[in-house]
């Protein structure tokens, strides 16, 4: 049976494998093959605010198989089938193999646990890390639940929260912090770099607080949408009246699935790295729910465990899950930013690309690495005859709209404004 699981898991997962990279996957693809192992560390980590481990296997998988969309999603792809397979092993060893299959079904079909599981980023192995960690606690396996430990903290910083959780369930206290001080020895070569990261983020966020806020600054609504996007992924409506009536009859009867769980160690891993989380980012900008996926597999074995007697509540699960992964697949809206088909617009006229920032240059450098491409710091037409500009988090990086008063300026006229998921373009010409 669980084989059948994975298998559904898989297939769901490399569905849409093919999507057009987003901001952060050009820069993390473009990053690990333009940067040496030593400046990964070095470089590369101190601006990407993550540790390390998941660059370098990247990195190596890349130079095996190539840096293309699908070739650099499918490492996390197989993370996330990896996640639903410990989903199953741990719900085993909580509530017997029925609780373990519903779990990793739940899991495998899970919309936000997909869409991770398809992006080039280090979230979904994270998740498998700590889901790791969780089955080898609860079998009292030290040695892998150190070692899968030591791969979820050297893939990103937030998996350190389950600290508190596996503390306040070890049989023996004292036992635990003596052996976690050792434990912490193999995260001292790291704690400089660490330390790097620290100032340039804590400073980038001074610098430009609509980013901090954007990257996961304290809002009060973070942990009810945490909870929305655990449960339909991230599927939503501009009319935000008409998603709230949606959503709620959702929210109301998993709430109360979940609140037939009786098991305090699913809650306390569901609940306790995300109250440290929300309190933390009224310092540090951290909490964005995709941050949290390594406690979705909590979530998820306490829906299993509330519905596991009535097949309604699990058929009816397992419906809105469905329907979600449908109405995201269908809807290219929801897709990732499309610089891609951007780019191919682009190319019917080739001219100078303008953005806000450099910084966010790292899709057009991985589509059209040859394109001239200008930024609000540095705009200048050069004489050429089109220029495209793509607004991309203007607000942030560019709040006075230099580039298009340049623009206007220079006797630029608006001709073509594209949409694509995620971007507009616009196009002006002399």
């Amino acid at each position: 049976m669980i084989i059948l699981i994975l298998l559904l898991g898989l297939g769901l997962r490399v569905i849409n494998l093919n999507q057009s990279l987003w901001l952060d996957e050009a820069i993390e693809i473009l990053g690990v093959g333009e940067n040496s192992f030593v400046t990964l560390l070095t470089t590369y980590s101190i601006g990407d605010f993550h540790p390390p481990l998941y660059h370098y296997i990247l990195k190596v998988w890349d130079s095996i198989f190539g840096h293309s969309e699908i070739a650099s999603r499918l490492p996390s792809a197989m993370f996330g089938v990896a996640t639903v397979f410990f989903v199953y092993k741990i719900g085993q060893v909580l509530g017997g193999r029925r609780l373990g299959v519903l779990a990793a079904i739940l899991l495998a079909i899970n919309p936000l646990a997909i869409y991770y599981s398809q992006e080039a980023r280090m979230y979904a192995l994270a998740a498998c890390a700590v889901a790791a960690a969780v089955y080898f606690f609860l079998k009292k396996n030290w040695l892998l639940y150190g070692f899968s430990m030591l791969v979820g903290i050297y893939t990103d910083y937030l998996p350190f929260l389950m600290f508190p959780v596996f503390f306040l369930f070890s049989p023996n206290k004292t036992k635990f912090l003596i052996s976690h001080f050792s434990f912490l020895i193999f995260l001292l070569p790291w704690l400089p770099f660490f330390a790097e990261q620290l100032k340039t983020g804590l400073s980038v966020a001074k610098d430009a607080p609509l980013w901090g806020q954007l990257v996961g600054g304290f809002d009060l609504k973070s942990l009810p949408l945490t909870f929305v996007k655990f449960s339909i992924g991230r599927i939503s409506f501009d009319d935000k009246l008409l998603y709230a009536i949606l959503i709620a009859p959702v929210a109301a009867i998993y709430g109360w699935i979940l609140l037939r769980a009786k098991d305090k160690f699913l809650w306390t891993w569901l609940l306790l790295p995300l109250i440290f989380g929300f309190l933390i980012s009224v310092k540090i900008p951290v909490f964005s729910y995709f941050r949290f996926l390594f406690v979705l597999p909590a979530f998820v074995l306490l829906l299993a465990k509330g519905s596991k007697e009535n097949m309604r509540l699990i058929g009816l699960i397992c419906l809105v899950s469905l329907i979600s992964i449908l109405y995201f697949n269908f809807n290219p809206n929801f897709h990732r930013e499309d610089w891609r088909g951007a780019v191919g617009y682009i190319k019917n006229d080739p001219g100078i690309i303008a953005i806000p920032s450099l910084a966010q240059a790292a899709p057009l450098h991985y589509y059209a690495p040859r394109f001239p491409i200008q930024d609000a710091a540095t705009f200048a037409a050069f004489g050429k005859k089109t220029v495209y500009y793509i607004p991309y988090v203007q607000e942030i990086f560019d709040p006075q709209q230099t580039i298009v008063n340049r623009l206007v300026q220079e006797n630029y006229t608006l001709t073509e404004e594209r949409r694509f998921p995620g971007l507009v373009v616009y196009k002006y010409q002399q």
